[in-house]
């Protein structure tokens, strides 16, 4: 089973692109997995001893995070991945934000009918200088 290809213009492939490039020179190995229904929700794995399960969003849009498919959370409003990475792209400049799992508070799910992360507090929390990466 293949998903159609991503456009290459668009947000989400830019977005991906850019976290492999990332996770490579900080020395891990990418293998990438959306097309594979063995890691339905997940992006990419990430290993250097250490597995990273991880969920990519891009977005042009500041302190925003874009909608979640179903299979991105369980039914306990818990991300499959171990990580998330948002990407703001703006005028071909990017900012990453690594988010491990466990910061994200099941409060701030919300699932309108897909998942949302919607609460000024989280957007607050999560895409603040703590996890933005230098």
């Amino acid at each position: 089973y293949k998903w159609k290809m991503v456009n290459k213009k668009s947000t989400s492939y830019k977005a991906i692109e850019y976290v492999k490039n990332y996770e490579r020179k900080e020395g891990r190995e990418v293998k990438d997995v959306q097309n594979d229904r063995k890691y339905n929700g997940l992006d990419l794995i990430s290993k250097n001893g250490a597995v990273r399960k991880i969920e990519v969003k891009g977005t042009t849009k500041e302190k925003f995070f874009p909608g979640f498919l179903g299979t991105e959370f369980t039914n306990n409003k818990k991300l499959k991945a171990t990580h998330l990475y948002v990407v703001h792209i703006k005028n071909n400049k990017y900012a990453l934000y690594i988010i491990p799992r466990s910061k994200i508070k099941t409060k701030w799910v919300k699932k309108v009918p897909t998942y949302r992360i919607t609460s000024s507090e989280a957007k607050k929390e999560l895409l603040s200088e703590k996890y933005k990466v230098k």
